[in-house]
């Protein structure tokens, strides 16, 4: 293909927009697979509401006139021609947590799935590959973003082999009954993926707060999780004087307020995230001075040397806090995901189409793990956000306005054109 005929089809492509009846249409249909009575939904990966989600997905692909497949891990996968060569991806996931909602990665999925149509029906002459994947397992209920490990080749075969969800039951069963190889998972490494986007609802407040659209991610959140133990001494809650007590849930709560208190001044960026979600407390009784406390702390940014930072500010508190309350303090590490930046060039892609389309952008970190921190391992990843109404997600109430959703879908469809145009365009410079 001549430059003079990239420059004719990309003035083509920029003129093109999503139908969007067609991405609302899909939302709604797919929202029934796992539908919940109470009004959430609950996809496990290779569940049978699932496969139900799978099979409706790849009639989608089909009608469309694309070669629908799933690989050997579980993803499912359609892609335009050229059906050779390296292609730009596009996509998420359509698995869910217990009774959330109907946006979380199935977004992502359908408005890649309308982009591919939207370039299908324009005729346009693609100068590389397009695909739509749905990656399985995002959710970690077995594994933790299974099928995008398996495509980048971080899949462990014997993870694949022993995991179980909270149920016990077994990852290895459910892949069978769904008629995948649980033995063969790992074997879905790629190395023909020469960009990646993912659109997905923010699952926060800050586009909403902001009055914002478009969220561009400039990184994913890394997440370091701490067990902090407080052993104090069990004592009559009526005998003994406040000040004479080895109180582990005073030192747990002095801790926890301070700690909080502590990265809120230390974060000026903003992109830090504090949280003890987990504790256990014993004896447990209201008239025994508490014992023993177990905390499970958690800290995300973006920056793992902040991660780093907090966490040395956190154990000195703990520390200080033994010495007050004469309460020792065990504080250890527990699981880790490293931060992962989002590829500066594909930020500014996004932007442009964004702007080409007047819609303002905000720049932003994500603090919720998603594919593209995975795919960005093996490929220059990017990733949209759209507002999500009252920053909910994993719930019932999970929920966009159709209006950011047809913008968001816009979106990703110029950037898409932008990348795919791109790379051509490079390679013949």
């Amino acid at each position: 293909m001549t430059k003079l005929q990239n420059t004719s089809d990309l003035q083509n492509a920029h003129k093109l927009r999503i139908q969007f009846d067609r991405l609302r249409d899909d939302v709604l249909n797919l929202s029934a697979f796992g539908s919940d009575p109470d009004g959430g939904i609950t996809r496990h990966a290779f569940s049978e509401p699932y496969e139900k989600a799978r099979s409706w997905l790849k009639s989608r692909m089909t009608e469309a006139d694309m070669d629908a497949h799933d690989d050997l891990a579980g993803n499912t996968i359609c892609r335009l021609s050229p059906l050779e060569g390296p292609c730009v991806l596009s996509g998420s996931h359509i698995d869910t947590v217990p009774n959330g909602g109907p946006l979380d990665g199935t977004y992502g999925v359908l408005a890649a799935l309308e982009v591919a149509r939207t370039l299908k029906d324009s005729g346009l002459q693609l100068p590389m590959g397009f695909e739509v994947c749905a990656f399985v397992e995002e959710e970690g209920r077995y594994l933790d973003c299974m099928g995008a490990k398996a495509i980048t080749g971080d899949l462990n075969k014997e993870d694949v082999m022993t995991a179980v969800d909270p149920n016990g039951e077994t990852l290895s069963t459910v892949m069978l009954n769904a008629g995948f190889q649980p033995e063969n998972a790992h074997r879905a490494q790629r190395d023909d993926i020469a960009t990646y986007v993912e659109l997905h609802i923010e699952q926060g407040p800050i586009l909403e707060h902001n009055k914002c659209s478009v969220g561009i991610v400039v990184g994913i959140a890394g997440i370091q999780q701490h067990r902090i133990t407080f052993d104090g001494q069990p004592d009559h809650a009526g005998t003994t004087p406040l000040e004479l007590r080895h109180d582990a849930f005073a030192a747990t709560a002095e801790y926890a307020f301070r700690a909080r208190e502590m990265v809120k001044e230390m974060d000026a960026s903003g992109s830090a995230r504090f949280t003890i979600g987990d504790i256990q407390l014993r004896p447990g009784a209201a008239n025994v001075v508490p014992s023993h406390v177990i905390a499970i702390q958690e800290i995300r940014d973006i920056s793992a040397a902040k991660i780093e930072d907090i966490t040395q500010r956190c154990k000195e508190l703990a520390d200080e806090i033994t010495v007050r309350y004469d309460v020792p303090i065990q504080f250890e590490d527990m699981a880790y995901t490293a931060p992962v930046a989002m590829d500066d060039a594909i930020s500014t892609v996004i932007a442009g189409a964004a702007l080409r389309l007047n819609h303002p952008t905000h720049d932003m970190p994500s603090g919720a793990g998603h594919d593209a921190q995975v795919i960005a391992k093996i490929a220059p990843s990017g990733m949209i956000f759209v507002p999500s109404n009252g920053g909910r997600s994993h719930c019932p109430e999970e929920w966009t306005e159709w209006r950011d959703l047809e913008i968001g879908a816009n979106v990703l469809l110029q950037t898409v054109v932008d990348l795919l145009w791109q790379q051509t365009t490079d390679e013949e410079s």
